[in-house]
């Protein structure tokens, strides 16, 4: 047989090309092909295909330490014509179980010899893997190879060796809990490398797992397992994986808390856990049992046995309104509770959510819960709204520790009662907000009566009512907060430290400019109070010290009272009841102002001494509102 190649037909007309067909059919009985020619119809396509020389290339089984790469009968090719831009219907089907095979098939389209065709083994599903080398060359094996179509014989097509190369890299991840270097077994992992995510499911908990990853290069990976409800992170920068490789990882991965959803863990048996749906939660929140698989909450969840966990997510920007029988709550029985808080706001992203946005969120949100001795509840917004913890976790009286509060910059009422009637709580949080907000600490800790040391409190300008009644009631109080502020507000601290009995020292007070009753009834009832602060103001508003010690009964020495001229009511009820007092010094020289020592000496010991300052007319003052009548005056 002889065969004529005619390289480029676009230099022969139509007519040419019949001529020479006919020419070519008169030859002696002798078959002539024009190879170039493309052909339209069904043909029949056979293709030597191997797996590669490098048996590190596919991930079908594990031998040792090698991969092995095999075929299976019946595995299926599609076929994309390369030079005529177009797929070919139909498929090749492997014939062989071993590394090499014929691939065999019926296709139809447009083909000619010379044409460049790209073979495609599976197409890849790379986003839910169940971490076995059995799973991805089920789902996501996925590998290509080029070939060139041989000159072609009526019907019937072959083309060069095709060797196949993997289009993603083979990783395995054997897992390690960096705390302990004990097996970290997962039931799920979740990988991202580059732009790519990977959720993997395996049958059971295991610490091996292995993934199919598209190849990258100089890109950061990142992992997040679960592994007895707990979530952990590995991070890991400029990684190059290269497709058709293997590789093997140990990974030592360190618990995230800011990973974990809100959870609660049954304390004991028979625990449960239910959600009450305020208006202002337009969407349905979900839980789950295992970390991978949500269910939106309907009903109350009953966990059996003790250390059973359920998590829960959402996406609603608020949980409460100012209808505080119409905010969202979780009712607790027997259960601890950990995890953010922000997967109720944002179900997927949560882990770096840091900003609220709507008014109440989270206010009224707990009842009846308890804190873990090692899992943290966390709070990590530092973005705040007006009412945001309001009463958060009021009335929980099993709770003893309370979550960080890492903001910095307030918003009104934000704090509001947060902990107020947490009888139980021992240690507070941290406070290191320097930009305060009206009201923003009002009745934060009110009647926390286990709690004994006050947080530092470092802002400097104060606003109204930021303190109001923060620790009232707080009777194991024993150390109270250092107060650097210089600028007042109104009520700034007004009713801060009432009734915490056993509060034996307060802390020094530098403003020397106050603002209208900023320290009203600061430290009243403290009765166990034997030192006062300094008190280094010299210009007074009206009722700044009202009550400020009234009835501190254990109180013997008042602090000097350095200003001049005294304002309206300013010193008014300040020392009533101190049935201990016996020491005044006030060197005031204007004392003209309407009521301004009204009862403030009422009920103090019998005897004292009374520093003034020389020269000052005190006949004005009588009983309780000036000089106490059993009292040696001395002048200074």
């Amino acid at each position: 047989m002889k065969t004529i190649v005619i390289k480029n037909m676009k230099n022969f007309s139509l007519v040419a090309i019949m001529m020479a067909a006919i020419v070519f059919a008169a030859c002696s009985g002798e078959e002539y092909i024009i190879s170039t020619q493309p052909t339209t119809g069904t043909f029949t396509l056979t293709v030597n295909a191997s797996k590669g020389d490098d048996s590190a290339t596919r991930a079908l089984s594990l031998d040792g330490d090698a991969l092995k790469a095999t075929w299976t009968i019946s595995d299926v090719v599609t076929v994309y014509n390369v030079t005529r831009s177009a797929e070919l219907t139909g498929s090749l089907i492997a014939q062989d179980n071993d590394k090499s095979t014929k691939l065999r098939g019926t296709l139809t389209g447009t083909i000619a010899a010379g044409d460049e065709l790209k073979l495609k083994f599976l197409s890849p599903t790379y986003t839910s893997q169940d971490g076995t080398l059995a799973g991805i060359a089920a789902t996501c094996d996925y590998a290509e190879a080029t070939v060139i179509v041989s000159p072609i014989s009526g019907s019937s097509i072959t083309t060069s060796d095709a060797t196949f190369t993997n289009q993603q890299s083979i990783v395995e991840f054997t897992l390690k809990d960096k705390a302990t270097d004990a097996e970290l077994n997962a039931t799920s992992l979740t990988v991202n490398a580059g732009a790519t995510t990977i959720n993997v499911t395996p049958a059971s908990a295991t610490n091996v797992i292995y993934v199919a990853i598209p190849g990258i290069s100089s890109q950061n990976v990142s992992l997040s397992a679960i592994a007895d409800g707990t979530t952990y992170t590995y991070e890991k920068t400029s990684v190059t994986l290269t497709n058709s490789k293997f590789y093997g990882y140990t990974v030592s991965m360190a618990e995230n808390p800011l990973a974990q959803p809100l959870t609660f863990e049954a304390q004991k048996d028979f625990a449960s856990v239910s959600f009450i749906k305020g208006t202002s939660a337009t969407n349905q929140i979900e839980y789950s049992t295992d970390g991978i698989t949500w269910t939106t909450y309907s009903s109350e969840i009953y966990l059996e046995e003790a250390g059973d966990k359920v998590y829960f997510r959402g996406n609603n920007a608020t949980y409460g309104t100012s209808s505080t029988s119409d905010c969202s709550r979780f009712d607790v029985s027997s259960c601890y509770v950990y995890g953010n808080i922000m997967s109720l706001i944002n179900p997927t992203d949560f882990a770096t959510a840091t900003e609220l946005t709507k008014e109440y969120t989270f206010s009224y949100l707990f009842k009846g819960l308890h804190n873990h001795s090692t899992k943290k509840l966390i709070l990590p917004a530092t973005t705040l709204t007006a009412h945001c913890y309001e009463r958060m976790f009021s009335d929980c009286k099993y709770l003893t520790t309370a979550p960080e509060l890492p903001a910095t910059t307030l918003a009104y009422n934000c704090y509001s009662f947060m902990f107020s009637k947490c009888t139980n709580l021992t240690t507070a949080p941290e406070l290191p907000a320097t930009t305060l907000a009206d009201e923003c600490y009002v009745g934060m800790f009110t009647d926390c009566s286990g709690l004994t040391t006050a947080p530092d409190l470092p802002a400097t300008a104060l606003k109204k009512n930021c303190y109001q009644n923060m620790f009232l009631g707080c009777s194991g109080l024993t150390s109270a907060s250092e107060l650097p502020a210089t600028t007042m507000a109104n009520e700034c601290y007004s009713g801060m430290f009432w009734n915490c009995t056993s509060l034996t020292t307060a802390p020094s007070l530098p403003a020397t400019t106050l603002a209208e009753s900023c320290y009203n009834t600061m430290f009243s009832g403290c009765t166990s109070l034997t030192t006062a602060p300094t008190l280094s103001a010299t210009t007074l508003a009206r009722e700044c010290y009202q009550s400020m010690f009234q009835e501190c009964t254990s109180l013997a020495t008042a602090p000097n009272l350095p200003a001049t001229m005294l304002a309206e009511l300013c010193y008014d009820k300040m020392f009533f009841g101190c049935t201990s007092l016996n020491y005044v010094k006030c060197l005031a020289t204007d004392i003209s102002a309407t009521d301004c020592t009204r009862n403030w000496l009422q009920g103090v010991s019998a005897t004292g001494t009374f520093t003034k300052a020389t020269g000052v007319d005190w006949s004005g003052k009588t009983g309780s509102s000036g000089i106490p009548s059993g009292w040696t005056v001395v002048e200074q």
